[in-house]
C-alpha cells in the first residue's frame, strides 16, 4: 500500500494510490461527488480542457511560407538574375516561387481547417459518479 503524501515527503502520482486514498486526497467519496460539488469544482476550476493554440490568420500563414530559406534563396536567385540582364531566367524562378508558395499555403491551410474540424468532431465522453449513479457526461465538464 503506498504511503499518503506528507508535507515532508514528495507528491506521491495519483496513478499509484489505491481507491481510497485518491478518493481522500481529491475530497470525494467512493460513491463519487454529489452534483452540487462536481457544479462548484466546475465553476471553480472550469472546464477540463487543454489550452487550444491560438489560429493563424491566412495572412499569417501566407507570410510564413516567404520564411521559408528555400524560397528566400529563389528571391535573392531571381534578384541576381534580374541584375544580370537575364530577365527570362528570373521570371522563371519568381512563377516557380510563386507556385512554391501557393501550393504551401494552400496545403497549411487546409491542414489547419482540418484540424479545427477534427477537434469540433472529438466530443470525448466520461463516464462518472455523480451522487452514487454512475453518469455520461462530456469530458470537458
Amino acid at each position: 500500500m503506498p504511503a499518503t503524501p506528507t508535507p515532508q515527503s514528495p507528491v506521491v502520482p495519483a496513478h499509484v494510490l489505491d481507491a481510497t486514498t485518491a478518493c481522500v486526497a481529491l475530497g470525494a467519496t467512493t460513491a463519487g461527488l454529489s452534483s452540487a460539488e462536481a457544479a462548484r469544482r466546475l465553476a471553480q476550476h472550469g472546464p477540463n480542457l487543454l489550452a487550444e493554440a491560438p489560429r493563424a490568420s491566412a495572412l499569417a500563414l501566407l507570410a510564413a511560407q516567404f520564411r521559408n530559406v528555400l524560397v528566400l534563396i529563389l528571391l535573392a536567385a531571381t534578384a541576381l538574375s534580374a541584375l544580370l540582364g537575364h530577365g527570362v531566367e528570373a521570371v522563371a524562378i519568381t512563377v516557380i516561387v510563386l507556385f512554391a508558395v501557393v501550393l504551401g499555403f494552400v496545403q497549411e491551410y487546409r491542414a489547419e481547417r482540418a484540424m479545427a474540424a477534427l477537434r469540433a468532431m472529438s466530443a470525448p465522453v466520461s463516464v462518472v459518479l455523480r451522487d452514487g449513479e454512475e453518469v455520461e457526461l462530456a469530458a470537458r465538464d
